[in-house]
């Protein structure tokens, strides 16, 4: 009897030994598979797709270090107007350079004089390449309206413009490539460089913008170029 009751014990700690190896293998092999999903698949995803598993993985990260019971950070904020209504027209009604944006409403066109841009092909171009980053609508303009040298990053709503001062760089591309890289944290702060002096010019001074309040930090250092602060950020 006595042989018989171990040997049944031992039977049941093989089978929850095995259970567990088990359920450690599925999550595992779970991971494996999301991981191989986001690869070949990421690039599809919605922005709320990408947030959502983001916050997911951040809990998960977090019972993995026992603390499990801190809340998940807050959901993203609402997107942005669509740009569907959004159109390139010549500034001075005359089918001329320069160019500017505006709002169509049926046959009816209202012009944003503060989004100047040389050419219509300029416009055009910077029309489809605005960026939604931390429920902004976010694009490249020149700093002084005129389509020219240096430019900066500014807000669209509606039909507001709302250029971001402190984000001088000498360059449309340049402009471009800033934006690129934003990248908000959990508090929606973006870490970039930017000119020093607010003429797109030499030196160069890492920044923090925070997209709720359009407010921005610079830091102690100035550096010689673009690469050298962005080297110092791990851009």
């Amino acid at each position: 009897m006595k042989s018989l009751l171990v040997l049944v014990t031992g039977c049941l700690l093989a089978v929850t030994v095995s259970a567990q190896q088990e359920r450690q293998e599925s999550i595992e092999l779970k991971a494996q598979t999301i991981a191989q999903d986001l690869q070949y698949n990421g690039r599809n995803l919605t922005r709320e797709q990408r947030f959502e598993i983001s916050r997911n993985l951040d809990a998960i990260r977090r019972i993995m270090k026992g603390g499990s019971t801190l809340p998940l950070p807050p959901p993203p904020p609402p997107l942005p107007a669509p740009t569907s209504n959004y159109t390139c027209v010549s500034r001075d009604n005359d089918g001329r350079n320069p160019y500017v944006l505006g709002i169509r409403e049926g046959i009816n066109v209202t012009r944003i004089m503060a989004a100047t841009f040389s050419t219509e092909a300029e416009c055009q171009g910077n029309l489809n390449s605005i960026r939604y980053v931390g429920g902004k609508s976010l694009l490249c303009l020149s700093r002084d309206n005129d389509g020219r040298n240096p430019f900066l990053v500014a807000s669209l709503s509606g039909g507001r413009i709302s250029r971001i001062i402190r984000t001088v760089v000498s360059t449309k591309g340049e402009c471009d490539d800033l934006l690129g890289n934003f990248r908000p944290d959990r508090n929606n702060n973006v870490s970039f460089c930017t000119s020093r002096d607010n003429d797109g010019r030499v030196p160069y001074v890492a920044a923090i913008l925070n997209l709720n309040s359009e407010s921005i930090q610079t830091g102690s250092e100035s550096f010689s170029s673009l690469g050298a602060c962005k080297s110092f950020l791990g851009q």
